[in-house]
């Protein structure tokens, strides 16, 4: 008799369980409907969007040139240098439009394929590579100008640190012996590079300024008879860091990062 109390308690158990799987796999399934629904929905109103958008920049573009920059959403770094390239695309006949960002949800953006199209088409008349080159003038501009731009953790700057010897270390070696004289009896080597100071740096909270400064020094000399000169390298390259006025504009530049060492090239 127990035996059968339990099978027959038992076997109601699993038939509960089953009957609540069933309407739980029932639920999954309606929501996976749903939601293939809704991104059907969202695909096909992103396709005609696109479609609006794209017919848009063809027919503006019979009339105006547009150069759109595409800056990495939600957080991403502006163009640094964008009164400079709209005075160098002005003289194209190209109408710097600034920047947009995409939806990091992965859905349609408002204007998204009006700024691609606009780009594209600007980019396919006039050239992509000097496009590039603009947009890399501008860039050296603006530093010109405003130094500390070297430094900065920037989305559109990537290219200035690429590479075993940096355009940011060719740019800073280049401002260095503007005013850089070598020590009397400093022995020179004909190969160019292998002596060399990295200098890691920090930036100074003590003051108003967000200066930057250096923290340490790694020298690597090829003549070590040169390693006497050492005291003489790191006051110039402190006061060159000081006379170029590298220094940060505000504090939201340096909490995005910035760059933490440079190299400075000896002969």
């Amino acid at each position: 008799m127990r035996l059968f109390i339990f099978s027959f308690v038992f076997l109601f158990q699993i038939t509960i369980f089953a009957q609540n799987t069933s309407k739980e796999n029932s639920l999954d399934s309606l929501k996976i409907i749903e939601y293939k629904k809704r991104r059907d929905q969202i695909l096909k109103f992103s396709v005609e969007q696109c479609k609006r958008d794209s017919i848009r920049a063809v027919t503006d573009f019979k009339t105006i040139n547009k150069f759109y920059i595409n800056t990495p959403g939600p957080n991403g770094s502006d163009f640094p240098a964008s009164s400079e390239l709209k005075a160098l695309l002005d003289k194209l006949n190209i109408s710097y439009a600034g920047t947009w960002s995409g939806n990091c949800f992965g859905t349609y953006s408002t204007g998204e394929c009006y700024y691609i199209y606009s780009t594209k088409l600007t980019e396919e008349k006039f050239g992509k590579e000097a496009i590039n080159k603009l947009l890399k003038q501008a860039v050296y501009e603006r530093i010109e100008k405003e130094p500390i731009l070297i430094f900065e953790d920037n989305d559109h700057l990537g290219w200035l640190h690429e590479g075993e010897i940096t355009i940011a270390d060719i740019l800073l070696n280049k401002y260095f012996f503007e005013n850089f004289k070598y020590p009397k009896r400093y022995k020179k080597k004909s190969e160019a590079d292998n002596s060399y100071t990295e200098v890691q740096v920090s930036v100074n909270w003590d003051e108003e300024k967000l200066n930057i400064e250096p923290e340490r020094y790694i020298h690597h000399f090829q003549d070590n008879s040169n390693e006497k000169y050492i005291p003489y390298f790191e006051k110039m390259i402190a006061d060159f860091l000081k006379s170029r006025n590298f220094v940060f504009s505000d504090r939201d530049k340096v909490y995005q990062g910035f760059k933490r060492s440079f190299k400075i090239y000896y002969k």
